[in-house]
């Protein structure tokens, strides 16, 4: 369109300026006027052509923009499973151990579960002289620091972990420990098969089977 609109523009000078010196430039007037004429037509088909192609579906873009349909495996919600750290330190003969825990956390990631570790304040203590934070704890325990958590001192990690188990929508709560100071405040600890409890023996760290699978087990 910007040729065209070029070409009549000019065309309106050069017929402007034939009527301005008349006389002698007759014939320049005559084809000022039928060059402005045909610019104005070519004009005129320029902007039909501009409106009607705007007005023309586009496959190509109509393609791109089209939503893509999530398939059935897009959002999948994540298998949690919260351990109390600090009960399953004991469990190997009563001695704590971050050893036993990491045995447990390899346990719980092969029943396809993502593991979540609570500990109470004293952890480092506990295993050794000093305070320990989730950076060391999630070293030893061969996990993402974000999985590894510490209750502040002077706070239990009990309703720390089960906060945190209500808020995933945890599948397990793994322990030994029955909770039931908190069951009041925790109603979903009447989910059944939630509380998973375990051991350490001679083949290792081991978790009690799921109800359904002990049945088909019999």
């Amino acid at each position: 369109m910007f040729p065209a609109t070029v070409i009549f523009l000019l065309s309106v000078l050069a017929w402007t300026a034939a009527l301005a010196l008349g006389g002698p430039f007759a014939a320049l007037e005559q084809g000022a006027m039928i060059a402005s004429l045909g610019s104005l037509i070519l004009l005129l088909i320029c902007i039909l052509w501009a409106r009607w192609s705007d007005r023309r579906p586009s496959r190509g873009l109509a393609q791109v923009r089209r939503p893509r349909r999530a398939g059935p495996w897009r959002h999948k919600p994540i298998d949690w499973a919260v351990i109390d750290g600090s009960n399953v330190l004991f469990w190997n003969a009563g001695v704590p151990s971050l050893d036993t825990v990491a045995a447990v956390v390899r346990q719980v990631q092969a029943r396809g579960m993502e593991p979540v570790v609570w500990f109470d304040a004293n952890v480092g203590y506990r295993v050794g002289s000093t305070w320990l934070g989730p950076w060391e704890l999630s070293r030893a325990l061969d996990l993402p620091r974000k999985r590894v958590f510490v209750a502040e001192k002077g706070q239990p990690a009990d309703p720390c972990l089960l906060d945190d188990a209500q808020r995933r929508g945890a599948r397990a709560v793994v322990s030994n420990d029955r909770y039931r100071d908190w069951a009041g405040q925790f109603d979903f600890l009447a989910t059944p098969e939630l509380l998973v409890r375990g051991g350490f023996g001679r083949d290792g760290a081991w978790l009690a089977a799921p109800a359904a699978e002990a049945a088909k087990a019999a």
